[in-house]
C-alpha cells in the first residue's frame, strides 16, 4: 500500500472478513415487532493508504415477529374500516381473525460499499466509517394471497431501498495474517414512505435500524 503501508503492518493490502452480528431498529409504535435479529456475511477490504481502506460487504439478515407495542390486533390507525376485496384493518393479524395472515418472518439482504479511516496504535486499530448501500426485505406472507389481494391491502411481499452507514469500531492484531474486529453500524433508511402507511404501521418496514458485530480477518 501507499504511504507506509497498510493498517496492520507495511505488507498489508487486503482484508476478507465472515462477519456475524445482531440487529435491532428504531422502532415507532407498529403491530408487530421484530425479534431474533440475527445477521451474518462478508466484507472485503482493501488498504488506499495508512490511514483510509475502502470496503464492501454482503450481509443476510432473519427477523421474527411477535406482537408489538400495538398489540396483536392493533391496527387503531385503521379503525377496522373496510378496505376492498372484503378485508378489513384488523384482518391483518390473522390468527383465526380472517383476511390476511401476518408474516412470521423476515428475510432482509444488504448490498454496500464505504470507505474506513483510522489508525494503528500498537495492536489495535480504532476506526471511524462511512457508506452507502442497497435494501431489500422480503416477508414471508402466506403464498395463498395474490399478488392483486397484496396490493388492495396496501401490501408488499418484498420492498427495496437505499441506505446510510455510518460505524465506528476497532481491529485487534493477533497475528500478522489474522485479526478480530468489532464494530457498531447506525443504518438510515434514505428513501423510506410515510410512517402511517401499512408496511409501517404494520412492521416497521423503513425503521433506521442498529448493527452491532465481529470479524475474523484474513490478512493478505
Amino acid at each position: 500500500s501507499g504511504g507506509g503501508g497498510g493498517f496492520l503492518g507495511s505488507d498489508v493490502q487486503f482484508r476478507i472478513s465472515p462477519v456475524v452480528g445482531w440487529r435491532w431498529y428504531q422502532m415507532y409504535p407498529t403491530a408487530y415487532r421484530p425479534v431474533n435479529m440475527i445477521t451474518a456475511g462478508l466484507a472485503l477490504e482493501g488498504d488506499l493508504n495508512r490511514w483510509f481502506a475502502v470496503e464492501g460487504s454482503f450481509m443476510y439478515g432473519r427477523d421474527r415477529y411477535v406482537a408489538g407495542a400495538m398489540g396483536p390486533y392493533g391496527m387503531a390507525p385503521m379503525g377496522g374500516a373496510p378496505m376492498g376485496g372484503g378485508y378489513t384493518g384488523n384482518a391483518y393479524a390473522g390468527y383465526g381473525g380472517g383476511g390476511f395472515y401476518m408474516p412470521q418472518s423476515r428475510d432482509t439482504y444488504e448490498a454496500a460499499v464505504g470507505t474506513k479511516v483510522g489508525y494503528e496504535f500498537a495492536m489495535v486499530r480504532p476506526f471511524l466509517a462511512v457508506g452507502v448501500g442497497g435494501l431489500f426485505q422480503r416477508y414471508n406472507i402466506d403464498d395463498m394471497y395474490t399478488v392483486d389481494q397484496l396490493r388492495v391491502a396496501g401490501l408488499q411481499r418484498a420492498t427495496n431501498y437505499f441506505i446510510g452507514n455510518f460505524g465506528t469500531g476497532a481491529d485487534f492484531k493477533v497475528a500478522k495474517n489474522f485479526a478480530l474486529g468489532g464494530r457498531f453500524d447506525y443504518q438510515v433508511v434514505f428513501n423510506g414512505v410515510q410512517r402511517y402507511l401499512p408496511m409501517n404501521q404494520i412492521w416497521g418496514d423503513t425503521a433506521n435500524r442498529f448493527r452491532l458485530t465481529a470479524s475474523a480477518q484474513l490478512v493478505f
